[in-house]
């Protein structure tokens, strides 16, 4: 037996191997040991364990040949070891010659803590390493794996076999409430089993449900998205998604084809979708004129074939504009067209349901910017019973002469929509503000108010002038029966 164990193998650890001493009352380097017995408390046979298995080691460290059963004494004399700091006299100690004299034992530094920016070493993590290695074949229950993993240990679902135990931990995810736990085992389950009894097994829990969906979005898996919501009957959220995902698209001829494929599929046969179904119908029918506009447009002003784009030159493209900004374009550069034209202004009314207020303000704004008085005046005219004509206006004229102080417009034409203003204060607003004092003159003697016709007139008016010499006329007439 003893020549078995003199065969064995002896790792040279020194660390590992006094770690491991399984004799007490060893040299302690934080004690005070007094060095004339220190032999005795080392040495002495009373404190070695009848234990055949301790090596015996030779102050050379050397091993004999034949192990022996306990720890001989030294024939050398016992060197003198020093504590740092302290001198011993020879009576004390056995000398030691020069030649043979040790180096001062000094007491080693406490251990301290790794620092926040030190890198982790051997020590930091083999007890980590260690549980992992030791729980990596023992099954773990369910709600200790959850509480392990919000605590940040290291872990394993791939020990969950059976769907049993697979649900047993989402459910116990779902129990503790912890939103990433809960996540990462929706996604084990969706990795783990068929794709029919997860979606049945994830829809019949609600919370799960949510949690994958936003991973989802956070993803952008916006396919599996969709075929989620749709499957959970949450339609109109899926149709949304499906068109939100469509506009987003940069190319105009692949995102009509988008916008189309979402109407057919989630939108044109839901009864509960049709409102939402005709606007987005709408967005593919001005999308399919817009298109070929642009094109011909572009070419015209390319090649200088049309003349306008050299005097208004376009400053941006008219592709993915609102249908108000595509109607004021066409009323600007293709005013006037047949119904039959793409670009017909008529036509572009009739097809996307424009109002009559909406598509006079536009045309008429684009009008007025042109400088184009006879179109500006055949929008306000209209036909009366008897044939004749007559001005109206479905916005009120007071919003016609706003639009024409926007714009450089000549007087006469300026005073001529003035005087249609019916609202007497409004009249007099407008009138003030854009100094037609004329106008001010005749509503003030149609409201027969003879003292704000003095005041406008001592205050507003310069002497001297046309316009003071005008309401000085008035005030003198004796025709007018002032209230006043």
């Amino acid at each position: 037996m003893a020549s078995q164990r003199g065969k064995k193998s002896f790792v040279d650890d020194d660390e590992s191997y006094w770690s491991a001493t399984q004799f007490k009352g060893g040299f302690d380097f934080s004690d005070e040991v007094d060095v004339t017995d220190w032999d005795k408390k080392v040495f002495s046979p009373k404190t070695v364990k009848e234990d055949t298995d301790i090596p015996v080691i030779n102050w050379d460290e050397s091993r004999p040949a034949v192990p022996s059963a306990r720890y001989k004494v030294p024939t050398k004399p016992a060197p003198v070891l020093q504590k740092s700091g302290h001198n011993r006299s020879a009576s004390d100690t056995t000398r030691v010659p020069a030649s043979q004299s040790l180096p001062s034992v000094r007491d080693p530094p406490r251990p301290r803590a790794p620092a926040a920016d030190e890198p982790v070493t051997y020590w930091n993590i083999e007890k980590p390493l260690k549980v992992a290695k030791e729980d990596r074949f023992t099954k773990i229950p369910p709600e200790d794996m959850v509480r392990r993993m919000i605590l940040g240990y290291s872990y394993t679902l791939e020990q969950y076999k059976s769907l049993e135990e697979k649900l047993a931990f989402l459910d116990a995810a779902v129990r503790l409430g912890d939103g990433d736990t809960i996540t990462a085992g929706v996604l084990f389950l969706r990795a783990t089993v068929k794709k029919s009894i997860f979606n049945r097994e994830v829809v019949s829990r609600p919370v799960a449900v949510d949690h994958f969906l936003q991973y989802l979005k956070q993803h952008n898996d916006f396919g599996d998205l969709a075929d989620m919501l749709s499957m959970l009957g949450r339609t109109e959220e899926a149709a949304m998604l499906k068109y939100r995902q469509a506009v987003l698209v940069n190319n105009p001829q692949t995102k009509t084809k988008a916008i189309q494929n979402c109407h057919r599929t989630h939108l044109q046969n839901e009864y509960s979708l049709q409102p939402e179904s005709g606007l987005v119908q709408e967005h593919i029918s001005l999308l399919e004129i817009q298109l070929p506009i642009e094109d011909a447009d572009a070419r015209g002003e390319k090649d200088g074939s049309i003349p306008i784009f050299k005097e208004y030159p376009r400053v941006c493209s008219i592709i993915n504009r609102p249908l108000i900004n595509t109607l004021f374009y066409c009323c600007f550069y293709h005013y006037g067209l047949g119904e039959n034209s793409l670009a017909s202004t008529v036509a572009m009314k009739k097809r996307h349901n424009i109002g009559d207020k909406q598509y006079l303000w536009c045309a008429l704004r684009a009008r007025a910017k042109l400088k184009c008085w006879t179109d500006f005046e055949a929008l306000l005219t209209t036909k009366g019973w008897f044939g004749a004509s007559k001005m109206k206006s479905p916005i009120g004229f007071d919003k016609i002469v706003e639009i024409l102080s926007k714009v450089t417009c000549p007087k006469d034409i300026l005073v001529k929509y003035l005087r249609l203003v019916d609202d007497e204060e409004k009249r007099l607003g407008l009138a003030t503000k854009l100094k037609c004092h004329e106008i001010v003159v005749d509503t003030f003697v149609s409201m027969k108010d003879r003292a704000r016709l003095e005041s406008y007139k001592a205050k507003v008016l310069e002497l001297h002038t046309t316009e003071y010499f005008y309401a000085d006329d008035n005030l003198r007439n004796p025709n007018i029966k002032w209230k006043n």
